[in-house]
């Protein structure tokens, strides 16, 4: 009989922030569609954010089986399906990020202070649409692009989540209004933070 082990702090935290705030039943809720696993898997790419952050291609050969039960996986899990989660997170991420949002603000999560922090990458191919030539942070000024940001708290929380253009200069990324609210703008979409 072999032995199976996985690290259960991901774990931990998971079941914990679910357990004390209902984070991920609430910001998921009816965006699952027709996929059975959706909120377990969802937890899958999660943990493996929070121990060893493969690729998505590698989850299914780096994590065990029982690990994906234990987060609350019925059956067996295809790689196209762990694709198609992140598929629809992509499709609702201006719901997702204004519930998440929400969230923090309702529970009193949100610090004051800020430290915001911006990356790019870069991509091979032809097939990122909102991908653009620009300023790279990669040193890759000869590929297609897209810039992120990302708002965090001085209490460790993130608040915030921007995804911009290749060529979208920082500063337009994040704007103060009158009463020195800051507003993220995401492909369209703003959030107070």
């Amino acid at each position: 009989m072999n032995n199976i082990t996985y690290p259960l702090g991901g774990i931990a935290i998971i079941d914990r922030v679910e357990k004390e705030f209902g984070l991920f039943s609430s910001i998921f809720k009816g965006i699952e569609g027709g996929m059975k696993n959706f909120l377990p898997l969802v937890k899958v790419h999660v943990n493996n954010k929070l121990t060893h952050s493969v690729s998505t291609h590698q989850i299914l050969e780096n994590y065990p089986v029982e690990l994906m039960r234990r987060l609350g996986v019925k059956g067996n899990v295809a790689e196209r399906t762990l694709y198609r989660v992140l598929e629809r997170i992509g499709r609702f991420f201006p719901v997702l990020l204004e519930r998440y949002q929400r969230f923090v603000e309702e529970n009193d999560l949100v610090d004051n202070r800020q430290i915001i922090d911006f990356s790019s990458t870069y991509f091979e191919g032809w097939k990122a649409d909102f991908a653009a030539y620009g300023y790279s942070r990669d040193r890759r000024p000869d590929k297609m692009q897209i810039n992120f940001g990302i708002s965090t708290g001085i209490n460790g929380i993130p608040t915030a989540i921007t995804i911009q253009r290749g060529n979208t200069q920082d500063k337009k990324t994040y704007e103060r209004d009158a009463k020195g609210y800051t507003w993220c703008y995401t492909q369209g979409f703003s959030a107070h933070i």
